[in-house]
């Protein structure tokens, strides 16, 4: 599952939060942002290569969290004005929508915070 990550000098920060959804369908949301939105890829704010042994800071990739917060939130008005998508069922669809909004507020705190911020996969 995805979880949301903030750097704040040398300390990261979790949101504690599992996204697991966003995790699962990264390719068809990727696809989502690409050909209906016209945007970067929800995978351009995510860190693959973590275990639960995080190295040195500087060896993660890191993001503006204004760049994140502009991809959730376009992403987020998409997905809310559908009604079905094909591969999540209605309970999914809104759970995926509160996976987007917990990181859509964990990037503006990372704003607030002059942060940087990512979405790492956790094994």
């Amino acid at each position: 599952a995805f979880v949301g990550y903030q750097l704040i000098g040398e300390e990261m920060i979790s949101d504690d939060s599992d996204k697991y959804l966003m995790s699962q369908y990264l390719d068809e949301i990727d696809s989502i942002c690409v050909e209906h939105l016209g945007i970067n890829k929800l995978s351009s704010l995510c860190e693959f290569d973590i275990d639960n042994e995080f190295g040195s800071s500087e060896e993660i990739l890191w993001v503006e969290p204004n760049v994140a917060l502009e991809l959730l939130s376009t992403l987020q008005s998409w997905l809310k004005q559908q009604t079905q998508l094909e591969f999540l069922s209605e309970a999914q669809h809104n759970v995926l929508l509160d996976e987007i909004e917990e990181s859509i507020a964990f990037a503006q705190l990372a704003s607030e915070n002059n942060a940087k911020f990512n979405l790492s996969l956790i094994s």
